[in-house]
């Protein structure tokens, strides 16, 4: 009876061990230990514990390298991953910690990898984690848990979206968040102050930028407001517009289609300079004044038509615009300035002048 017995705890001890094989990783400098489990059942495999995995060499690979692991888990706490340590695996997912610090070259090289989740938020990932050569198998597919959010005495960030009721976003915001946004709604104010997310101060704040809506009430766009906002690719301004800025739009090369409300008397100089992307812009019957070098190289403007009651056209207004095959300039105009047609080699005899 006694044997029977024993044999029958030896058998359930094999069967356990079969199921679940658990063995140490090597410990980082600090000796805080890290270890794995592996379910034959799944075919996940788990690391927990405290600190940084060890490296694998290529040749040997890591202890786990001959088994059919399935899915990886990083549990928190542990703060970096090996180097080659799930090199070719093929995994329909892999989660990662907000603990994670690093991950090794090559530690997902030639992975087959479905579906990578990181704990945290984009912000957190960008900063504090480093990932070595070799990996793009994870950042090709790597997904956040978590949104990037902020709320603040006249800013919130929320999925992407920035909800402005100040003139001008501050610089430090526009630092640490900025590439974070991905749409911008002002409101609640009547000015959108110089350089209000734009590049007035060298850097590009807002790199994926896509949609600008600016709420009822701003009647001005300040000089340089979405200066260098590259990826923008869609504006809605209000009917209270009035006036749009020197540079407010230059080199938003994004830019497509534009539709300026009526009730706005000015564009200022080089508003939409360098929009290389732009196709259509419709003008108001109420616009007065078409600013220097407007539409400076937007080589892609094909047509345009300048409503009656213009009375300046400023100086190089339409420079560069190659695809522009016809003009008609109203009687209202008064000044013309100078170059305001050069290099527009799509012209051939249909601009007509006023007498």
């Amino acid at each position: 009876m006694r044997t029977w017995k024993r044999e029958m705890r030896l058998l359930t001890a094999l069967l356990l061990t079969a199921a679940m094989i658990i063995l140490p990783v090597l410990a980082d400098d600090s000796g805080v230990g890290v270890s794995w489990s592996f379910s034959e059942a799944d075919g996940a495999l788990i690391i927990s514990g405290e600190g940084a995995m060890a490296d694998y060499p290529e040749e040997d690979g890591a202890p786990w390298s001959g088994l059919e692991v399935r899915s990886v888990t990083v549990e928190e706490g542990v703060t970096y991953i090996g180097e080659n340590a799930f090199r070719e695996l093929t995994l329909s997912l892999a989660a990662l910690p907000v603990s994670l610090t690093g991950v090794g070259s090559q530690a997902f090289w030639g992975c087959e990898l479905a579906e990578a989740r990181f704990a945290g938020n984009l912000k957190q990932w960008r900063e504090n984690v480093t990932v070595g050569v070799g990996n793009a198998a994870l950042t090709d597919v790597i997904g956040m848990e978590r949104d990037v959010a902020y709320a603040g005495e006249g800013l919130s960030l929320a999925n992407g979206i920035l909800d402005c009721r100040l003139s001008s976003i501050p610089e430090d915001f526009r630092a640490e968040y900025g590439y974070y946004v991905r749409e911008i709604r002002f409101r609640d104010i009547e000015l959108i102050d110089h350089a209000g997310c734009g590049t007035y101060y060298g850097n590009n704040y807002f790199p994926n930028l896509e949609q600008v809506l600016i709420g009822e009430g701003v009647t001005e766009i300040g000089m340089y407001a979405f200066h260098g906002c590259c990826s923008l690719t869609g504006v809605t301004f209000p009917e209270s517009l009035r006036e749009i800025g020197d540079y407010a739009f230059l080199n938003c090369a994004g830019l497509t289609e534009i539709l300026i409300p009526e009730g706005t008397t000015l564009i200022g100089d080089q508003v939409f300079s360098g929009c290389t992307g732009l196709t259509g812009i419709s003008l108001p019957d109420s616009l007065t004044q078409i600013g220097d070098y407007v539409f400076l190289n937007c080589a892609g403007l094909t047509e345009i038509l300048i409503p009656d009651g213009v009375t300046h056209i400023g100086n190089g207004a339409f420079f560069g615009c190659t695809s522009l095959t016809g003009m008609e300039l109203p009687k209202s105009v008064t000044w013309l300035g100078g170059a305001a047609f050069q290099g527009c080699s799509g012209l051939r005899g249909s601009l007509v002048v006023p007498e």
